[in-house]
């Protein structure tokens, strides 16, 4: 007898369903959307559930005790060191994203081109990309 309970639930629910989605294919279009708007609507109320529980649970361990910038933090051992104007910054080789690189200096050269002011120097650009050299 034990035995029989859960296969004639089992059969009663497998019925049920089938039963649903017969009515569901048989029913108007206005019951169906219906459905489907109050699907969407508790969709969207769950979510913003889960979501207001998650920022619950973030703010367990919160202390709300306000901050108070004259007082320097106790657990907090920061020191910034600055280098001095004595000491100077190697800046012979740079890295970006891995790569290194010496940066270019600035040349000034004089264009003798028909109308411009031959005494004004232009600055010329130069570096390197990829292996590559370029000038600006």
């Amino acid at each position: 007898m034990d035995f029989l309970i859960p296969i004639f639930n089992t059969i009663v629910i497998a019925v049920a369903v089938i039963l649903l989605m017969v009515g569901l294919m048989s029913a108007p279009w206005p019951v169906l959307l219906s459905i489907l708007a109050i699907g969407i609507w508790l969709s969207k109320w769950l979510i913003r559930q889960s979501q207001l529980q998650d920022t619950l649970d973030d703010l367990e361990g919160f202390d709300p005790a306000p901050f108070n910038p004259s007082q320097p933090l106790a657990d907090a051992d920061v020191e910034v060191s600055l280098p001095s104007s004595a000491e100077s910054i190697d800046t012979t080789t740079l890295s970006y994203r891995g790569a290194s690189y010496s940066p270019s200096q600035n040349r000034s050269a004089t264009t003798a081109q028909d109308g411009e002011n031959k005494d004004a120097p232009e600055t010329v650009r130069s570096g390197k990309y990829r292996g590559g050299v370029w000038t600006a």
